[in-house]
């Protein structure tokens, strides 16, 4: 009888033993699992290839795409515009994406970049014509009170319009371009920890806000000359990291308040830089 008490409690004691060791095995497990959950640096982030999408609201699957960024991994960034106002076919959204590769996705921002290039240049020559054919009647059919002055004016508002249109009937396009990024911190009171972060690129974007001026009837002939299609712009994007993924159909897309990219399955964990991370302007 004692040998089988005895042996009874050997198998209790062992029994326990080894829910105690699958226990402790599986903690280990979540605990692993847990620690792949890496946080990434914005440096870190931006500092390898990668495609990004910016937006202004929420990502959904109608939230469209203002713009994309690609990076090259060396410290380098390309800017391509992928929406604008009333042109339908110059809009992409998070759905779009679905099933599209990097090379895809690369591809539909060169096409949409050059299309509202394109549509720019075609909606101000068309602005424009209405008051070129203007100031076309007030020169032919001058007001026989008005001075000298003012119709030596109206003929050189005249030629410079006709001389931009000419000039923007003649505009090619050019592929953007890529540029060097920085990122600037901000920190707090202490001066010890980041308050805020900023991405910080210059880009080619179309210079057609200035050409709009040829329907006034002062635009000048320098102004003219120093007219391009294209000019350098700068952008100083805010990049407050975001808390959780977002999901649009089958993707899982992570990142900063206005800029995220496509993560997969992973489960990333942006952040700030520190002030003391090498290469990044600080205050």
């Amino acid at each position: 009888m004692k040998r089988i008490i005895s042996k009874i409690l050997s198998l209790v004691i062992m029994t326990g033993l080894l829910v105690i060791s699958f226990t402790a095995c599986g903690k280990s497990k979540d605990a692993t699992s847990a620690v792949e959950d890496r946080v990434v640096l914005a440096s870190e982030a931006f500092n390898r290839e990668g495609i990004w999408f910016g937006f202004e609201d929420y990502v959904t699957k109608d939230e469209e795409i203002k713009y994309i960024l690609v990076f090259d991994g060396k410290g380098n960034v390309t800017r391509y515009k992928t929406f604008k106002p009333y042109i339908d076919q110059a809009r992409i959204t998070f759905a779009d994406l679905n099933g599209l590769s990097d090379e895809e996705i690369i591809e539909l921002a060169k096409e949409l970049d050059k299309l509202i290039f394109e549509e720019e240049i075609k909606e101000k020559i068309s602005d424009g014509t209405y008051w070129i054919e203007e100031l076309s009647r007030f020169v032919n059919n001058p007001d026989p009170d008005s001075p000298p002055e003012d119709r030596e004016r109206l003929q050189e508002s005249l030629d410079a319009a006709l001389a931009l249109e000419s000039k923007m009937k003649e505009a090619v396009y050019q592929e953007p371009e890529a540029y060097p990024f920085t990122l600037k911190i901000e920190t707090d009171g202490t001066g010890n920890q980041t308050s805020k972060e900023f991405l910080k690129y210059s880009y080619l974007d179309s210079d057609l806000d200035a050409s709009g001026r040829f329907i006034t009837d002062d635009l000048t002939m320098d102004e003219v000359n120093q007219w391009e299609a294209k000019i350098e712009k700068e952008d100083e994007l805010d990049i407050s990291p975001r808390s959780e993924n977002m999901t649009v159909y089958d993707m899982q897309f992570s990142g900063f308040i206005h800029l995220v990219e496509i993560v997969g399955d992973k489960q990333p964990i942006y952040s700030f830089d520190s002030p003391d991370t090498e290469g990044i302007e600080v205050d």
